[in-house]
């Protein structure tokens, strides 16, 4: 598949998390915002290759910092779920 398909996908799937967690009481907009905005802001780097064709220390750090982004979206969304009990 096409990178930039394939970005516009994951694009799209991380907009659609976002407006999910929108409808939700706190803390899911927040959460849900911030891994938008972080996808959005680290993407691009995700892909990045240094010389040796390994992934980039730019890319290893968006890694790192959108995996916490979603496990803070998940525990949010876990958070949310618990309250309706």
């Amino acid at each position: 598949m096409n990178i930039s398909i394939r970005k516009q996908i994951h694009n799209n799937a991380v907009a659609l998390i976002r407006d999910l967690m929108s409808l939700m009481p706190a803390p899911g907009p927040d959460a849900g915002r911030e891994l938008h905005e972080l996808w959005l802001n680290h993407f691009s780097s995700l892909d990045q290759l240094d010389v040796s064709g390994q992934h980039s220390e730019a890319a290893k750090d968006a890694e790192r910092e959108l995996t916490q982004a979603v496990r803070q979206a998940r525990v949010a969304v876990l958070e949310v779920l618990r309250s309706l009990e």
